[in-house]
């Protein structure tokens, strides 16, 4: 890293320290202990050094090794401030805890005995009902004085402390700034006092290929120009479509797009192709002037006598494009802004012109892309290999090629970087001379601007400094490393590279803003199961600009004593290093290995801020050794994590690391935490997900006044265990809160936590008492909370109904909650907050279950955002009526998607006169409702409209007075894919995937049997439609609009179409009228099957317009056929066990045999099993048949002269014929 950006990232890092205690409570703190003039004298150095480097350290610092040397000591300078001001709000924090001076960081009070008992856990509260015996280890760790109290604050330790790091400071920034001053000077004397025009350097493209092949391009180039040159895409643009390729630096984007626009095929099908490189800054008369000359491969370019304006160059422009199909390609965008300017002139173009855009940033492309981008990633294995001997001028069968592809891996198949190491390998081909460069790293060689990392380097400058810092951190990973976005958020804050949010956001919030910029910039990859990781190429850039803070321990290299993250691999190394211990030895054998080797590792790294040891480096097994944190290491570490834990005892130190906000305890077999994790006053989150043993927290945790988030396994809520939960004021997330009449777990403790967010579950609302109680706990102040359950326990008995509605009334939700369960409630009324709009205005699901004594619903229709509401388990609701919807002119449920209402014993009556309600309801589900005997109606209202006109999904089950009562309705509703209609246990109506079934059931009760109305017409969705009908079902036919009291209340359909291809018939009870009704309906299948209907005597075809197959089974009483015309249009057709359908089909072709020979089928299959279908006159019809199906025919033995002169008449050479008789027969 150049001193200029090294300059910036210590400005940035100042700026992050200052920001962070600037205007807070501990300036207030500083001031009662004594040390206030110590604090306003660093926090002016501080001010003063960050102004310096911001004005004369920017781009025009000088570079030399001096002032190089100063920016680091600067830096370290900056470190130590940050760590004085950490330590100052850790006795702060630990002075509230332990109440030695005064309360909230403000003056001292008189109640301060008052204060100790809202602030401190409860001394009886302290108990540990586990007694466990001590081991060696315990005693050992106990003569290293590892769990002794933390440290004590000493007034004139740290007023040394601080004036010491202010002096620092204010040394290395008077050397820093002379040297600066000193270089301007002699910059303005060797350039005789006249300052120089800064002269912006812009990386150049053109459109002539730099490589004389494209290796592993050519699908990317292909699918590129197919779909450029298609004529049938829209735009969001007039006449020309976008199409951004974006991937890190060095991929290719520039040669595949080079490849493109001289394609043939593009150079045939554009009339104007035109090349511009934008680079750093989107300066739009520039780009046009050079679209221009690109134009006119410029000589024809005008002269102006001054720089052209705007205006011209786009007119310009414009008349050269206009009319004509272009394609303009922009290389190498960095921004977006002007991009309207830009392509302003581009829609006087032909329709099907193209705008293609390279650049490293998604959010580039999706800003300015109709399409969707087109990702470059590395070239493959092959490939990159096959270039790579290009570019190192050697063979694949050379002798070098075995070190060179070890070298190639390296490379990540960036071609750029094959490039640049190619340069230095093709120098020499000596073993030795390629040995050397196998063993570094491409970041560590001297580059030219046009070589791999400083290509990189680029994307990396052009991010704020706040992304640049979060960026190099992710170099403590190693290569390879899969993160996830809650470990390197928790990571960013715990080091304080994120900044203090504005007041509706939370320090994860901006980590995700950060987070999804460098993954928009190409710096991250989402990879399987929400994990990320670095591209090979920027892990070694981050490393490049980390400058060795940041390292991953691989055994080889010793750390650096600059290190500040560490990140040990492998339990060898953490032994290496004098970190792990023998964990079975006896107490005076543990004691003298510590002794002995517990400053070895990291004694000399004064900054060491994060510590992270990976799973094989800490996990247990018997005779192995574990790592156990010391009292001795440095303080300063901010990050530790050591997943695998054994024991607790290997954490008994961890309370001298005052400086600790994250603590990652993943995959350890812990059963208690240390009391020490209790003293971290600073600790800002705590990992124990994957911690089966761990059930429990220690009480006293209570006491981290600075604590965000607890992250555990889902469903093992630890904090509701924990009394004075209220103490944890920077609490963001609280899943569960149980009420007990206990000290400490009062709703009260709800009051302070101000900041929770996402959900919270309170439960045991029985041991709430009143609303003032209720009160207490301020919800309504919580804003940030999105999903609220308020619950009592089943069967209480402990509060009346009317103190149950008193509490309810006083936990009204801030407005902003979007999710409200209500469970277990015995008040006969709701409370007034759950009928006003106003007070739940956001809210969007609604779930009331078990309000057992709740006998009129509130008007929850005035909801404006509602979109599922559930009403479940209320026992004494006997009548839903006209108040549950709205009031006047007011739309009800304007947003309702999905209603349900299951388990309502007494409900009897569901109604409404007024129509204007659920209009975008979807989903209606009705069970287990038994005396449910009316819903609102389906097909019509006073104004001729229908209630539900987007409902998709209806079920009903369990309602068997619903079902029985009257005429089923099934709506006309447009929509309607899933029907699910059910009692006892059985389905009467389903309609799942397309496929229709209606069954009747003979119910035997004195309701009489089921009197289904199906308006077929209305279910534009069918494919398939099976009626199934064994006593009785009715369906009405209608071919007028009738309204309802016309039909004696059985509501009739119009004769429309619905698009059902298949309709299958089945049952004893189908009679002759009912299927007519069926067919009359005009569902105009194409596939029609009858099956096991014996009452079926006819049947007409005359309505089924569409239908090419017919199958027809076990209707033995079918003797009758109308309408020939349909008949002769079928293609398949199958008769089986209807013995008189033969003779019926002759008698429809014609009574006389004259007739026959004018008529034709278009039958092609047929699939009998009779061979009275083999008589001549049949089968003299059957002129296109193909396929010929007889099943065994037991009646027959042989096949009469005719019946065979018959068959070969018909059935010649073209056609196929399949017989399967039962029996063998002979020709006579």
């Amino acid at each position: 890293m150049d001193v200029a950006a090294a300059a910036g990232v210590v400005g940035g890092f100042l700026q992050v320290v200052f920001d962070k205690y600037y205007g807070s409570k501990l300036e207030q703190w500083a001031a009662r202990s004594g040390l206030h003039g110590d604090f306003l004298s660093l926090k002016n150095q501080l001010h003063m050094v960050r102004a310096m480097l911001e004005a004369g350290g920017g781009g025009n610092a000088p570079h030399n090794d001096s002032l190089r040397s100063l920016i680091v000591e600067l830096k370290s300078a900056a470190y130590a401030a940050d760590n004085v001001l950490d330590e100052m709000e850790y006795y702060r924090l630990k002075e509230l805890v332990e109440d030695t001076s005064g309360r909230d960081g403000g003056a001292p009070s008189s109640s301060a005995r008052q204060v100790v008992g809202r602030i401190l856990v409860p001394a009886p509260l302290l108990s540990n009902p586990f007694k466990r015996a001590r081991t060696g280890a315990d005693e050992a760790l106990q003569g290293q004085g590892a769990d002794t109290d933390t440290p004590n604050f000493d007034q004139d330790a740290m007023s040394s402390k601080i004036k010491s790091i202010s002096c620092c400071l204010e040394q290395i920034a008077g050397m820093v700034r002379r040297i600066i001053e000193l270089d301007k000077l002699v910059s303005m004397a060797s350039l005789g006092h006249v300052q120089p025009e800064v002269v912006v350097s812009l990386r150049q493209t053109s459109s002539f290929p730099t490589e004389t092949k494209l290796f592993g391009r050519d699908e990317s180039t292909n699918n590129i120009i197919n779909l450029m040159l298609r004529t049938d895409m829209e735009s969001r643009y007039n006449n020309f479509n976008v199409l951004p390729i974006v991937g890190i630096g060095g991929v290719g984007k520039t040669a595949l797009a080079q490849s493109v626009y001289n394609h043939q095929r593009v150079v045939d099908s554009f009339q104007v192709r035109a090349w511009a490189c934008v680079s750093d800054t989107l300066d739009v008369r520039r780009v046009i002037a050079d679209l221009i000359d690109s134009i006119d491969g410029g000589q024809e370019t005008p002269k102006f006598h001054r720089v052209p304006s705007l205006d011209a160059t786009q007119r310009t422009l414009l008349t050269k494009i206009e009319g004509k199909r272009f394609l303009i390609v922009l290389d190498d965008v960095w921004v977006s802004s002007h991009w309207e300017k830009l392509c302003g002139p581009f829609s006087a173009g032909m329709s099907g012109s193209m705008v293609l855009v390279t650049t490293r940033q998604r959010k580039i492309a999706k800003a300015m892309g109709t399409f969707d981008s087109l990702t470059l990633h590395g070239l493959h294995d092959n490939e990159f290999w096959a270039f790579f001997l290009q570019c190192t001028n050697i063979t694949e069968d050379h002798s070098l090629a075995r070190i060179g592809r070890k070298i190639a891996l390296k490379l990540y198949g960036n071609p750029l970087a094959a490039k640049t190491m190619g340069r230095f390998l093709s120098e020499n081909h000596e073993e030795e001379h390629w040995c050397k460069f196998l063993n570094r790293n491409i970041w560590e060689l001297k580059q030219e601007p046009d070589d791999v990392m400083p290509v990189l380097l680029l994307s990396y400058q052009h991010l704020p400094l706040s992304l640049q810092r979060c960026f190099t951190y992710c170099a403590i990973f190693p290569r390879g490393y899969k993160f996830t976005e809650q470990e390197l958020i928790f990571a960013w804050m715990a080091q304080g590279l994120v900044p203090t949010p504005g007041e509706d956001q939370t320090l994860e919030d901006v980590g995700k803003e950060y987070l999804n910029e460098l993954l928009s910039c190409s710096f991250f990859h989402i990879i399987e199961s929400g994990h990320y990781t670095i591209p090979g190429l920027l892990h070694d850039l981050a490393q490049l600009v980390a400058e060795g803070e940041f390292q991953a321990t691989n055994g080889k290299f010793p750390i650096s004593v600059e290190a500040c993250h560490l990140y040990i691999s492998h339990s060898d190394h953490a032994r290496d290093m004098g970190l792990c211990h023998p964990l079975d030895c006896s107490g005076i054998q543990m004691k003298r290995r510590i002794q002995k080797n517990s400053w070895a590792g990291l004694l000399h790294l004064k900054n060491l801020r994060t510590i992270m040891f990976s799973a094989s480096s800490s996990i247990w097994s018997p005779g192995s050794e574990v790592v156990f944190v010391q009292s001795n290491w440095p303080s300063t570490i901010r990050l530790l994590s050591l997943p695998c834990t054994f024991r607790k005892e290997q954490l008994a130190a961890v309370s001298s690391f005052i400086h600790l906000r994250y603590l990652d305890l993943r995959w350890s077999r812990l059963e208690e935490l240390p009391e020490a994790v209790c003293k971290l006053y600073l600790l800002q989150v705590l990992n124990i997900k994957h911690c089966p043993c761990l059930l429990h927290l220690p009480p006293r945790i209570a006491n981290l006044l600075n604590f965000e988030h607890l992250i555990a396994d889902e469903g093992k809520h630890l904090l509701t265990g924990v009394p004075c939960v209220g103490n944890m004021t920077s609490l963001l997330l609280l899943d569960k809160f149980c009420v007990r009449k206990t000290r400490g777990f009062d709703i009260g403790q709800l009051k302070r936590l101000r900041n929770l967010r996402g959900l919270l579950k309170v439960q045991n609302l029985e041991n709430v008492d009143g609303n003032e109680e209720a009160a207490n706990a301020r919800l309504s102040d919580k804003r940030h909370l999105t999903e609220l359950w308020l619950s009592w326990s089943a069967g209480s008995c402990v509060q009346e109904p009317s103190e149950q509605y008193h509490v309810l009334e006083g936990l009204a939700p801030h407005s902003n909650v979007s999710c409200l369960h209500i469970t277990g409630y015995r008040g006969s009324t709701t409370p007034s907050w759950l009928a006003s709009n106003l007070s739940l205005s956001s809210l969007e699901y609604l779930y009331l279950d078990y309000c057992s004594e709740l006998e009129i619903l509130p008007p929850l229709g005035l909801l404006p955002h509602l979109r599922k509401l559930h009403i479940v388990n209320m026992h004494a609701l006997r009548r839903i009526g006209s108040e549950f919807y709205s009031s006047g002119q007011v739309v009800g449920f304007p947003c309702l998607e999905g209603l349900f209402i299951e388990t309502m014993p007494e409900l009897e009556d569901w109604n409404v006169d007024d129509s204007n309600v659920f209009p975008s309801l979807t989903s209606l589900t009705v069970e287990d409702c038994p005396k449910l005997s009316r819903i609102p109606s389906f097909l019509w209202s006073r104004e001729n409209k229908y209630w539900f006109p987007k409902l998709g999904k209806i079920n009903i089950k369990y309602c068997p007075e619903l079902v029985l009562s009257e005429a089923l309705l099934i709506p006309r509703l447009p929509w309607l894919l899933d029907i699910d209609i059910q009692i006892w246990g059985q389905t009467v109506i389903n309609l799942r995937g397309g496929c229709l079934e209606v069954s009747e059931i003979n119910a035997n009760t004195s309701s009489g049997p089921i009197n289904a109305v199906l308006q077929l017409h209305w279910l534009k969705h069918v494919s398939s439609f099976h009626i199934w009908a064994q006593d009785s079902l009715s369906v009405h036919p209608c071919k007028q609009k009738t309204e309802p009291s016309a039909c004696n209340s059985e509501y009739m359909v119009n004769s429309l179409q619905t698009s059902a291809e298949k309709v299958e018939v089945t049952g004893y009870g189908i009679t002759d009228e009912l299927l007519s009704a069926i067919l009359e309906n005009e569902i105009c299948p194409s596939s029609l099957s009858i099956s096991d209907c014996p009452q079926i005597t006819s049947l007409d075809l005359s309505p089924l317009r569409s239908l090419k197959s017919l199958v027809i089974h076990n209707c033995v009483s079918l003797r009758k056929l109308f309408d020939r015309q349909y008949f002769t249009a079928l293609r398949d057709l199958e008769v089986t066990n209807a013995s008189s359908f033969a003779e019926a089909w002759s008698e429809l072709l014609g009574s006389r045999y004259a007739e026959w020979g004018q008529v034709t089928t278009s039958l092609e299959s047929l699939t009998v099993d009779s061979t009275l279908f083999l008589n001549s006159p049949l089968c003299a019809v059957l002129t296109s048949l193909k396929k010929l199906t007889i099943h065994s025919d037991f009646r027959v033995t042989s096949l009469s002269r005719q019946q065979v002169q018959a068959l070969l008449l018909n059935l010649s050479a073209r056609s196929w014929v399949y017989t399967m008789l039962q029996s063998t027969f002979s020709s006579q």
